[in-house]
């Protein structure tokens, strides 16, 4: 009977946090690190409890949902690179150095 109620507890888990993941976006006038930080919360709680995703389906879900100041990095990253390849630190990075030219220019 436990385990019933633990498989069910799960289950429900993996649901919210993948609603969750799916829905995210990034919030007008957050920074990519917080962006990151929201991110990585739901991943890790996602992987605690067995669903991992990919490096090559959270880059994709990145670069989707970064906000319109973005749209050129996010044509150059993908026309330059193979997106499911690149380690996600260092898309974070690119992304991150674009946020400071954008702040410089502003």
């Amino acid at each position: 009977m436990a385990h019933v109620g633990t498989s069910k507890f799960k289950n429900t888990k993996i649901r919210l946090l993948t609603q969750e993941y799916e829905a995210i976006e990034m919030r007008e006038g957050e920074s990519i690190k917080d962006m990151q930080n929201r991110l990585n919360l739901i991943v890790n709680n996602l992987k605690g409890i067995g669903n991992v995703i990919s490096m090559g389906e959270l880059n994709s879900k990145i670069l989707e949902f970064v906000t319109e100041e973005f749209n050129n990095k996010v044509c150059v990253i993908e026309e330059a690179n193979n997106v499911s390849e690149i380690p996600t630190n260092e898309l974070m990075g690119n992304l991150m150095v674009e946020e400071l030219v954008v702040e410089r220019n502003e």
